[in-house]
């Protein structure tokens, strides 16, 4: 998967068919949804890139491994991420 410094920009399709078969809005995309991406991955504008670990920094949940982002990913946002320890501070806790 691209990173987002490497992703190329969706070109509009203008009617034409897209090379992948995938046109989201009149633009051709590599994905719809993260099911489209493969395992730890994401799709975020109709481009598929690889989960980041906790500490890098994050638009939505779904880009983190933890599936937790708070600017940056971390463990976890409430209690109930942390299993039978609490939240302090985006950490799990016991």
């Amino acid at each position: 998967m691209r990173s987002r410094s490497q992703a190329k920009r969706l070109a509009p399709t203008f009617g034409r068919q897209c090379l992948g078969g995938l046109c989201v809005n009149g633009f051709c995309a590599s994905c719809q949804s993260d099911a489209g991406c493969g395992s730890n991955n994401y799709c975020f504008a109709g481009t598929c890139y690889g989960k980041v670990g906790l500490g890098v920094l994050c638009a939505v949940d779904n880009a983190c491994l933890s599936g937790h982002c708070f600017v940056s990913c971390v463990q976890c946002k409430q209690d109930s991420h942390c299993g039978a320890g609490v939240c302090l501070f985006n950490k799990c806790v016991k």
